[in-house]
């Protein structure tokens, strides 16, 4: 999946509320005025660009067989594309449009998911002195006793993972090998994870931010992970719902 976009592009996802459709080549647009209007980039040249081929020759027999390959920009010089830019009418913010393809929103989507929704057990990661982080050898999973606080879930995106100092909002039993990550019930909206055990065994966390973001553990062996299952919406309405 595409790893380079732009913030612009990040903060579109965060408005489109229509689910995926399956087609990579699928644009999505979106103007100011919340209006929402799909197209498919079916052809490389717009529709209302007309070609001439004043200068055609005999001998362009083979620039002739390739005009389905030609781009936008093959057929507008720079000094056009000022002119059509300077025609065209900027004083409405509503007539601004943006757009974003299918396979950019859904690689920016799922990077959007696993920053805010990835978690781990407090002690699965452990910091040594020198600064590396590597998975705790002897860490068997949560009891009983620690599943219930959601201070023992951790983010694992490196945004979370800044250092602690002696502020008030460090846990009593603060540890700096296994505390160097920001727990979830610091999240917001508060009330955005809810648990539950199943079978008297495994132990789930869902997100209601992100329907589908489920964490889980196994509490007779200790096994966790992590997985999504869902239609890559935001639940933008949760501080309301709460």
């Amino acid at each position: 999946m595409p790893t380079d976009w732009s913030i612009l592009e990040t903060d579109l996802v965060r408005r489109i509320k229509t689910k995926l459709y399956g087609n990579p080549r699928y644009l999505e647009t979106i103007d100011n005025s919340n209006k929402k209007s799909q197209e498919t980039t079916e052809y490389p040249i717009a529709p209302s660009v007309v070609m001439k081929y004043d200068d055609y020759v005999e001998s362009g027999e083979e620039d002739v067989q390739n005009i389905e390959n030609i781009t936008f920009n093959d057929v507008i010089s720079i000094n056009e594309a000022d002119e059509i830019m300077e025609t065209e009418s900027f004083d409405d913010p509503s007539n601004l449009k943006s757009s974003i393809k299918e396979e950019d929103r859904l690689a920016i989507t799922v990077q959007m998911i696993d920053n805010e929704c990835h978690i781990v057990p407090r002690g699965y990661f452990y910091k040594l002195p020198n600064g590396n982080i590597i998975k705790a050898p002897y860490f068997k999973g949560l009891d009983y006793s620690e599943i219930g606080n959601e201070q023992n879930f951790l983010h694992i995106n490196p945004q979370y993972c800044r250092p602690k100092g002696p502020t008030n909002d460090v846990r009593p039993d603060y540890n700096g090998s296994i505390d160097f990550l920001e727990s979830i019930d610091k999240d917001i909206p508060k009330g955005c994870w809810t648990s539950r055990i199943l079978s008297n065994r495994y132990f789930i966390i869902h997100s209601l931010l992100w329907p589908g973001a489920v964490f889980f553990q196994d509490m007779n062996t200790g096994i966790h992970g992590y997985f999504y299952n869902g239609y890559g919406l935001k639940n933008l309405d949760l501080p309301f719902m709460i």
